[in-house]
C-alpha cells in the first residue's frame, strides 16, 4: 500500500516566497521521519499487545527505511512469520506437556533444541527464513515441539524391510516432529496499514508545518542579517 503526502505539501506551498520554498525539502524529510517513528512504535506496541508477546519480539519483525533528502519517502514492513515460543517468556516441561508463561499449557508437547541440519543446511522444522526472522533458527534453536499423532507416540506402526540384508525384519519408523509456533494473523498485520493512514493524515501535516516555520524563520533572519551587512 502506498500513501502520498503531496496534497499536504501543495496546500502549504501556495503563497510562499522563493526563499521560503527552499525550506520545503528539509521540512518534508523531517515530517516523514517523525511520522515514520509514530507508525513503527505504535505498530509494535499494538501488535505485541494483540498477539500477547513482548514488544521486542515484534520489533525484530519490523523492517523500515527512513526518509533522506535524495529519497524523500519512508517504507515500513511487518513480517508475519510465526513466533517461536523460545523468543519470549518462560516455558517449562511438565507432566502434561509444556507450560508457557502467557499462552497456557500444550498437552503432549516437549521442549527440545533442534540441531543444525535439514534442507539447505537448516532444520526443516524452522521453515524458510524470512527477513527479520530470528537468527536462532539458522543454527538450530530451542522451542516447543510435538508429534502430530493422537497419542504423541515416538514411533509409527510396524513395517517390514523389503530389500537389503535385513529383508523381512520389522521396524517402527520415527514419526515427524513439528514446532508449535505463535502465528501473526493477517488481521494483526492490518494494524500497520490503519496506523499509516492515520499518521499520514494527522502527524505529517503538523510536523511538516512545524519544521517549515522553524526553517523559514531561520532563513529570513539570515537574509535580514545579510541585508544589514550590505
Amino acid at each position: 500500500m502506498e500513501l502520498s503526502v503531496e496534497n499536504h505539501i501543495q496546500e502549504v506551498e501556495q503563497g510562499l516566497t522563493e526563499i521560503q520554498r527552499k525550506a520545503i525539502p528539509a521540512a518534508i524529510v523531517y515530517g516523514l521521519n517523525k511520522t515514520h517513528k509514530q507508525i513503527t512504535v505504535q505498530t509494535r506496541k499494538q501488535v505485541a499487545r494483540k498477539v500477547n508477546v513482548p514488544d521486542k519480539v515484534i520489533k525484530n519483525r519490523i523492517q523500515s527505511v527512513k526518509a533522506k533528502r535524495k529519497t524523500p519517502s519512508i517504507a515500513i514492513t511487518l513480517f508475519r512469520q510465526a513466533i517461536s515460543y523460545s523468543e519470549f517468556g518462560s516455558m517449562r516441561q511438565v507432566k502434561a506437556g509444556v507450560s508457557t508463561s502467557k499462552h497456557g499449557t500444550f498437552k503432549g508437547a516437549f521442549i527440545a533444541r533442534m540441531p543444525h541440519g535439514g534442507k539447505n543446511g537448516r532444520n526443516e522444522l524452522a521453515g524458510p527464513l524470512q527477513p527479520g526472522q530470528s537468527k536462532m533458527l539458522k543454527l538450530g534453536h530451542k522451542g516447543v515441539f510435538f508429534r502430530p499423532t493422537k497419542k504423541n507416540n515416538r514411533r509409527g506402526t510396524a513395517r517390514k524391510v523389503k530389500s537389503g540384508k535385513t529383508i523381512g525384519q520389522t521396524y517402527r519408523p520415527a514419526l515427524s516432529v513439528r514446532e508449535r509456533r505463535l502465528p501473526i494473523l493477517r488481521e494483526d498485520g492490518k494494524i500497520l496499514y490503519t496506523l499509516a493512514e492515520k499518521h499520514v493524515d494527522q502527524t505529517f501535516p503538523i510536523q511538516f508545518k512545524f519544521e517549515l516555520r522553524k526553517r523559514i524563520a531561520k532563513a529570513e533572519k539570515k537574509a535580514k542579517a545579510k541585508a544589514k551587512d550590505k
